[in-house]
């Protein structure tokens, strides 16, 4: 366990590291970056670019690493 405990400190990401954390494709958190990524997105106004980030960066953050194939409409919803 102290060496599992030990590689997992090695490898987790620092958290003043300053950068985004990079998803796999096809992850919640892949599309999201591509989202903020795409033109539609950077033709909004600021105010509403910020708050659709105030919104899906969290959600990127605690999910992120989800499949968007396993996404359905009843989370969405909620």
């Amino acid at each position: 366990m102290a060496e599992y405990r030990r590689l997992l400190a090695e490898t987790a990401p620092s958290a003043g590291s300053g950068q985004p954390p990079t998803h796999p494709p096809g992850s919640f958190g892949a599309l999201v970056s591509d989202y903020f990524a795409a033109p539609e997105f950077r033709a909004r106004a600021a105010n509403t670019q910020k708050m659709y980030r105030h919104v899906l960066e969290p959600l990127a953050e605690v999910h992120g690493h989800k499949p968007v194939a396993l996404l359905e409409r009843r989370y969405i919803r909620q």
